[in-house]
């Protein structure tokens, strides 16, 4: 035998001893063959002839451990599993401060104007109330209960909505007055013409215009 199995020999004697015994015993039962101790040696065995199980337990041991292997190349990506159910909703969170105040909006109109005539104004012209008047520059009054207003931005009387009323706070009281849209003769071209009565009850009912009748133009 060329090798070492890392046993003694008379380990490996003892074991071909038994291995031979057996093998006379097979071939010539009737005659015992009786091979002396330390008589079988490395050059008595052929290689690769002598098993584990041939030998005693105990007779083989364990070598010591040897060095873990590199780790191995990384194996393909899975398929992608099936989609899992939907959670629970969580709970709602806590309100949030308020925010800053936004900037003041527009008022809605895109034009108005407060007019006093002459003889509520102690004026010879009617008066337009600037601080409570929007997008309308000036009024004149070309002819009893008459007025023009003129507007500071493109107003088209004959194609918008607007609307006038007479206003109480500034009106001279004794009568029904009233105020209302014009169509606009007597009055230059685009500005807003408004007419001011009052109700007349002699020498028969009727509305006849009146100066001293404060009113309001609306142009939403």
């Amino acid at each position: 035998m060329t090798g070492r199995l890392g046993i003694g020999a008379a380990a490996i004697a003892a074991a071909a001893t038994a291995v031979v015994t057996v093998g006379l015993q097979s071939t010539a039962a009737t005659k015992q063959l009786v091979i002396p101790p330390n008589s079988v040696g490395s050059a008595q065995i052929r290689n690769h002839s002598v098993r584990a199980v041939d030998l005693a337990r105990g007779l083989l041991r364990s070598g010591p451990r040897g060095r873990a292997g590199a780790a191995g190349p990384a194996g393909p990506a899975g398929a992608v599993g099936p989609q899992g159910p939907e959670g629970a909703r969580g709970a709602g969170g806590s309100q949030g401060p308020a925010g800053p105040q936004g900037p003041k909006g527009d008022d809605g109109v895109v034009a108005y104007a407060f007019v006093v005539p002459p003889e509520v104004s102690l004026s010879t012209d009617p008066v337009l109330v600037a601080a409570r008047s929007k997008n309308f520059d000036s009024v004149t009054s070309p002819a009893l209960g008459l007025y023009c207003l003129q507007p500071s931005i493109t107003l088209d009387p004959t194609k918008l909505s607007w609307v006038a009323a007479a206003e109480f706070s500034r009106t001279s009281g004794g009568s029904v007055s009233t105020a209302e849209p014009d169509s606009g003769a007597g009055c230059p071209a685009g500005t807003f013409a408004v007419r001011t009565l009052k109700f007349a009850p002699s020498p028969s009912a009727h509305w006849a215009a009146a100066w001293d009748v404060s009113f309001m133009v609306m142009v939403p």
